[in-house]
């Protein structure tokens, strides 16, 4: 689990062995990581509790604090690797950062043998309270202000930037992406945003009554028409009202990248999409969800008559 302890570099160090639930289910890690996280409380309060009897001049540390606070020192820094394994972006929150380094600092001392016997050695005592006053110093007098607190409120906002309003017939596809994107699947994300895109265009068009497209010199029904056809076909079509286009040229360009998406996925540009990429890419499927739902509400007040039914609409 250690690595080599030859190297001076004690200080930022992170755990080489991977997290043990990495392979296992969706499920058994949230049951896991909810263990692990309510774990971290209790181990500070150990850590607390040493650094309290440290600095109480009527009390003496006792043998059973020592080993307590080694051992906080140890899980936690095995927690907070797990942490980071399920949440690889929390690294960039300086509270989280602070804190795991005057861990980490801690644990490669704990790890090296440097307080094996600090009741009998004063020097060792001392030290290993400088190390855990290190750490404590990040750390808030109540629960709902400290690392604790900080740590459930960003789990809990994790999800806020897509929180935005879909229509009440995607709700489901716009949940399964808001978890998704969570879990870190961004590219998965996209994908079922898209499947959800896909799906507000069949229906735009059959509002719009496209019958067919020609494609490949042939006629193919709407029903059948692929991703990327429905959206030239919509770029192309008039709205019956002379309004214009019934996408317009933006509308279809942010399409056409989940388009990309779904069908290049196999390329790195678009598996490894960064977290703030995908981001803003979730966030214009959102937008364009609702923007086609508009469209279509539009169409829908038109009476049957005000509405030319299209067939063989090119799309190359």
């Amino acid at each position: 689990m250690t690595r080599d302890l030859d190297s001076e570099d004690l200080d930022y160090r992170a755990l080489d062995a991977p997290w043990f639930y990495a392979r296992s289910n969706i499920y058994e890690r949230i049951f896991r990581l909810h263990t692990i996280i309510n774990e971290i409380a209790n181990y500070i309060d150990e850590l607390k509790e040493f650094d309290e009897a440290y600095t109480d001049a009527d009390e003496s540390v006792t043998r059973e604090q020592t080993r307590e606070a080694k051992l906080a020192v140890r899980q936690l820094m095995e927690h907070t690797d797990a942490v980071k394994w399920n949440f690889p972006e929390i690294v960039h929150e300086s509270w989280f950062s602070s804190f795991t380094s005057d861990l980490a600092h801690a644990y490669w001392r704990v790890e090296e043998g440097r307080f094996r016997n600090p009741l009998e050695n004063e020097q060792q005592l001392y030290s290993l309270a400088g190390e855990v006053q290190r750490i404590c110093r990040n750390l808030s007098d109540s629960r709902q202000t400290g690392f604790y607190t900080h740590l459930q409120d960003y789990i809990e906002r994790l999800d806020w930037d897509l929180n935005s309003p879909t229509p009440d017939r995607f709700e489901d596809e716009a949940r399964e992406a808001a978890d998704l994107f969570c879990l870190g699947y961004y590219s998965t994300a996209l994908i079922v945003l898209g499947r959800a895109i896909e799906k507000a265009l069949l229906d735009l068009g059959e509002t719009r009554q496209i019958r067919s497209v020609h494609v490949y010199g042939e006629e193919r029904p709407w029903s059948e028409t692929k991703f990327y056809h429905k959206n030239v076909a919509l770029k192309r079509v008039d709205m019956p009202n002379e309004s214009g286009k019934v996408l317009s040229k933006r509308q279809f360009h942010e399409i056409s990248i989940l388009v990309d998406y779904r069908n290049n996925v196999a390329h790195a540009e678009y598996s490894d999409i960064s977290r703030d990429k995908a981001l803003r890419q979730c966030q214009n499927a959102f937008d364009l969800l609702r923007e086609i739902e508009e469209i279509r509400d539009a169409l829908c007040d038109l009476s049957d008559d005000k509405i030319k039914p299209i067939t063989q609409q090119k799309v190359q």
